[in-house]
């Protein structure tokens, strides 16, 4: 008897570890943002949809110069804002990124599901081209906010550079990218373009880099169940054949 409880207890650890397991292993798309600012910055990531903040950020604190920091893309969001503050010689400096997938679609625009884009773009276990942050590091234009179309980046991803000009809010180099000096704003029934900033022109210095991934998936929980009953079944197996023996020997 003292045997069939220790493999019981053992039976149920097992299935307890593998229910604990599939609960602490988020699945889907991955972000990871590096901080090239030689000051670092205090960055705050938020998972948004059509441009708005949803409830708490994905990610805040200060983050050191060549540090990365990185987590999961909410399976909710359709938009994704990095906000990167940082201390200039002689101000603070406010900086966003945005990126989300715009379509046309029945007389105005809608944002891809990010989670699911991802998964349908990337393929298993690989990552996206990074996408340089830009920002002024002469302080001159204290708040530089860009949105960036993942589709068009993707579909023609380029070197990152220390140094970009940009006319009028775009630049050759950054295909996909609208910079401004005002918050991004998303205007779905503008059929000439989703997104509208007042336009920066000028130069720019890339204060970071952010890479998107789409890890090889962890088994589902239903996987997991079928993994539990499986122990289960052994573990009643196992009792079988000791009770069999025991009977036996006596």
């Amino acid at each position: 008897m003292k045997r069939i409880f220790v493999v019981l207890c053992l039976v149920g650890l097992l299935a307890l570890t593998v229910s604990s397991q599939a609960c602490a292993s988020p699945t889907g798309p991955t972000w990871n943002f590096h901080e090239y600012l030689t000051k670092g910055g205090h960055v705050t990531v938020y998972g948004t949809v059509n441009c708005s903040t949803v409830g708490q950020p994905l990610f805040e604190g200060d983050v050191s110069y060549c540090n990365t920091v990185s987590g999961w893309v909410p399976p909710w969001c359709n938009d994704y804002l990095l906000i990167n503050w940082w201390e200039n010689y002689t101000c603070q400096n406010k900086d966003s990124f945005k990126v989300a997938v715009p379509y046309w679609n029945g007389g105005s625009w809608q944002l891809e599901n990010l989670d699911d884009w991802f998964v349908a773009r990337l393929p298993f276990g690989t990552f996206s081209p990074y996408l340089p942050t830009v920002g002024d590091s002469t302080g001159n234009f204290r708040f530089i906010h860009v949105v960036v179309r993942l589709d068009q980046w993707l579909d023609d991803p380029r070197t990152m550079q220390d140094e970009y000009t940009v006319v009028g809010g775009v630049c050759p180099d950054l295909p996909g990218y609208l910079i401004g000096t005002t918050p991004i704003v998303f205007t779905p029934s503008n059929p000439s373009a989703p997104f509208s900033t007042t336009p920066f022109t000028g130069t720019l210095w890339r204060d970071g880099d952010v890479r998107f991934g789409n890890p090889a998936p962890n088994p589902s929980l239903n996987e997991w169940g079928v993994i539990a009953l499986v122990l289960a079944l052994a573990g009643v197996a196992v009792v079988f054949v000791l009770r069999r023996r025991a009977k036996a020997a006596a």
